[in-house]
């Protein structure tokens, strides 16, 4: 097949800090490259191609769009309009098109090229939205969208009374490998965003007195506030503020954990969660609250702990010594980027036998 995939307009491919939606393109670009599929990426300036080995062609190549944005505040229709209109005259280059954008600008060239096969996947919990604001759908009869879980499927369909089938992320195992020896030190791993709950994992620390990091990315966050007051009520010592690290700092961290707490807050609803699957590959507990995808992502009682309420939150940590690490492993190889990549396969195969949804 030759496919284009269409990344965001926010960081490049492969990110090199924080990054989900970019990471999980980058992993499925590679992966189809590997069982030899012709991928191009569209990617802001900056994203880059891979190779198997030194003297081996790319796995897929790369047609940079935009320079990347990496901030949260800035005119996202504008921006991916901007892009598109560098992607547009390709358009006809391929089977299929895979579009992960956030405004999904391809639709409407599909109204005028019935022929174009699209798959769109959905990455976040809102909508589409017009120039103004509006709730907004593609103007196309089958649009082939696709959630991360069976819970944003489900959500999303609700919000727009569209059908949508799951693809579940996938990470790159081979890049979080299993240890078995943990430390004794908590981690809480996301964007320092009020969402992602950092403080909430604060409070578990605090009122249980056990040691707890905090990292994760404070740039593209919509709240510079909200990273001060949580740094604020870190005391350097048992709380320790980290903040943004490097992908081997990361998997250092994640490896030598005690357990990673992962409280995303209401409203928002999680619809996957790339960090719990990382913490479990690398032999790690999860005590999450149970919201959104969590429940289809860590097996209570296996893999961790799924909790209803900060209290519970509580109880998990003085248990989590039941966990065994090679538990945590195996059922994160039900996430990994080949999966991911075989369910995207079938579902291109169904478009392209003319199965749309």
């Amino acid at each position: 097949m030759r496919i284009g995939i269409i990344s965001s307009s926010v960081f490049p491919v492969p990110p090199s800090t924080y990054g989900g939606l970019e990471r999980v393109v980058y992993d499925l670009a590679v992966e189809l490259g590997r069982i030899g599929e012709e991928v191009t990426l569209f990617a802001p300036k900056g994203s880059r191609a891979v190779r198997l080995g030194k003297d081996e062609e790319p796995l897929y190549r790369v047609m940079e769009t935009v320079e990347p944005q990496m901030r949260v505040h800035v005119d996202w229709l504008g921006k991916e309009a901007e892009a598109w209109r560098a992607m547009e005259p390709h358009m006809g280059d391929f089977d299929i098109i895979h579009d992960h954008s956030w405004f999904a600008h391809v639709y409407v060239y599909k109204m005028a090229h019935p022929e174009l096969r699209v798959i769109h996947t959905h990455h976040g919990m809102d909508p589409w939205r017009d120039q103004v604001g509006r709730p907004s759908l593609p103007p196309v009869q089958y649009p082939c969208l696709v959630g991360i879980s069976n819970d944003h499927s489900m959500q999303m369909s609700l919000q727009t009374g569209l059908c949508y089938r799951t693809a579940y992320n996938g990470v790159n195992l081979k890049l979080y490998p299993f240890r078995e020896e943990k430390g004794e030190r908590f981690l809480f791993l996301s964007r320092i965003t009020s969402i992602k709950g950092a403080n909430v994992a604060i409070e578990v620390a605090k009122k249980k007195r056990i040691p707890l990091d905090l990292c994760g990315g404070t740039q593209f966050v919509d709240d510079q506030a909200y990273v001060l007051r949580i740094q604020q009520m870190c005391d350097g010592h048992l709380i320790r503020f980290i903040g943004e690290v490097s992908e081997n700092e990361k998997v250092e961290r994640l490896q030598s954990a005690k357990a990673l707490l992962f409280p995303p807050q209401p409203p928002f609803r999680e619809p996957f969660g790339l960090v719990p699957v990382e913490a479990m590959a690398c032999g790690t507990p999860v005590i999450a609250l149970r919201n959104g995808a969590l429940p289809e992502v860590v097996k209570d009682g296996v893999s961790g702990f799924l909790c209803n309420t900060v209290e519970e939150m509580m109880e998990a940590v003085d248990r989590v010594d039941e966990i065994e690490p090679e538990a945590c492993r195996k059922w994160a190889e039900n996430f990994s980027r080949e999966k991911m990549c075989g369910r995207y396969v079938e579902l291109y195969g169904d478009v392209l036998r003319g199965i749309e949804w």
